[in-house]
């Protein structure tokens, strides 16, 4: 109370400014001893740097771009580190896990995990549910075998209707019923499949198999985000044109691949496209 009362007398500059900044650089600072005492290999300079960098990752893009900036130092077990820490804030666990999934190392695959735990509590407050968006797409960053599995499987209603419920979050509007939060859920494992860029995503995508039917009419949106991920395009563009050319190049070889494997985006669409229902029979008199 008495520092309250101090504060505000402070002049308004330094309430505004100066005040808002030092519990900006606290946060940047205080975890550096702790990074020391654990198995992290880097200076208190390199933690401060990478701990900037993070407070910066809020989307796939910063992320991939962080990881390519700090690919030459060992900063895998500070970013698990982050990512498992409960006393850290939300969007900054959420940054360690989309950059450890960039990382592509598979050691950053467990802590991902772990927070999957949270799909079997009953509600989950908007920092949980954010939480649980992270790990979902950080599992398909990796491209680790064993995180599509675990994506496969919350892509599927049955999935989930084996495990008897679904966490919902009362504060945010799609997620507050299950039927909405089971959306959801479902559309981000997919989304997270097709960020993985891997073979066995473009293979799922491009034939439906191990995709849900209510899923199919999205296959083909998924194979290109798909296609544009094994090509390392993390910025989708208006059009094609607007990529330099050597990506333009390597997302048309890409393309003529699969159309060799697959058929051309046409035949893959009308192919997953769902089949008309029967009408129903008219009343006989």
């Amino acid at each position: 109370m008495k520092m309250w009362s101090l504060t505000t007398k402070l002049p308004a500059f330094v309430c505004g400014v100066l005040v808002p900044v030092a519990y900006a650089v606290v946060a940047l600072l205080a975890p550096v001893a702790c990074a020391q005492t654990a198995e992290v290999d880097l200076s208190s300079d390199q933690v401060v740097t990478i701990r900037a960098d993070l407070a910066r990752v809020n989307c796939e893009l910063m992320a991939a771009e962080a990881a390519k900036r700090h690919a030459d130092k060992p900063v895998v077990p500070y970013l698990i580190q982050v990512a498992s820490d409960v006393a850290e804030t939300t969007a900054m666990r959420c940054g360690a896990l989309a950059w450890l999934g960039k990382t592509r190392d598979p050691h950053g695959v467990p802590v991902m995990e772990e927070i999957l735990a949270l799909t079997q509590a009953k509600t989950l407050d908007p920092d949980e549910y954010s939480l649980l968006h992270g790990a979902i797409y950080a599992l398909g960053y990796s491209g680790n075998d064993h995180a599509l599995d675990l994506l496969f499987k919350m892509a599927t209603r049955a999935h989930w209707e084996a495990q008897g419920s679904v966490p919902v979050c009362p504060q945010r509007k799609n997620a507050d019923t299950q039927q909405e939060s089971l959306r959801r859920l479902r559309v981000w494992a997919s989304g997270a499949i097709a960020a993985s860029g891997t073979e066995r995503a473009i293979h799922a995508f491009a034939t439906g198999e191990g995709i849900d039917e209510d899923r199919l009419r999205h296959c083909p949106f998924e194979l290109d985000i798909a296609v544009y991920r094994k090509c390392g395009i993390e910025r989708i563009p208006d059009k094609i044109e607007d990529l330099d050319q050597e990506a333009q190049g390597a997302y048309r070889r890409a393309w003529e691949e699969i159309e060799g494997r697959y058929g051309t985006r046409e035949e893959i669409a009308q192919r997953l496209a769902p089949t008309p229902r029967e009408p129903a029979p008219e009343p006989q008199n």
